[in-house]
Formats: structure tokens, C-alpha cells, sequence
């Protein structure tokens, strides 16, 4: 029984995984096409990539569990 639950556990961390992998592919290509395309793309890209850096400190580097005593 425990080791059903961590496989169904598992395969749902890999899917949450995949599907943020996905949203920083989606903002990378979004990412570039502001930088070609702009002029000036500071004030765009910024917000950009505060969002990208979100998602990879919650998600992959756990930083919420860390304030949550987590870790």
C-alpha cells in the first residue's frame, strides 16, 4: 500500500514538474520574441523574468519549504 501511494505521489511530482518546465519554455520563447522585436524591451522583460526566476525557486529549488520550515 505505501508503495502505491509514493509512485501515484511520484508520478504526480513529475507531471507538476513537466508542466513548469513547459511554462519556462512558454516564457523563454516569449522572452525572445519581446527582445527581437522591441526597441527598448527592459520594462517587458523584466517582469518576464522575475516570473521565470519564481517558478524555478518554488518549484524547483523548494525555496518555500524553506521558510516553512520544511527543511
Amino acid at each position: 500500500m505505501t508503495m502505491q501511494v509514493d509512485a501515484v505521489g511520484l508520478r504526480s511530482k513529475a507531471r507538476l514538474g513537466i508542466r513548469v518546465a513547459g511554462w519556462l519554455a512558454v516564457l523563454t520563447v516569449v522572452e525572445y520574441f519581446v527582445a527581437v522585436g522591441l526597441d527598448s524591451p527592459l520594462v517587458w522583460l523584466l517582469p518576464l523574468a522575475a516570473a521565470k526566476g519564481w517558478l524555478i525557486m518554488r518549484y524547483f529549488m523548494h525555496v518555500n519549504e524553506v521558510f516553512e520550515g520544511g527543511h
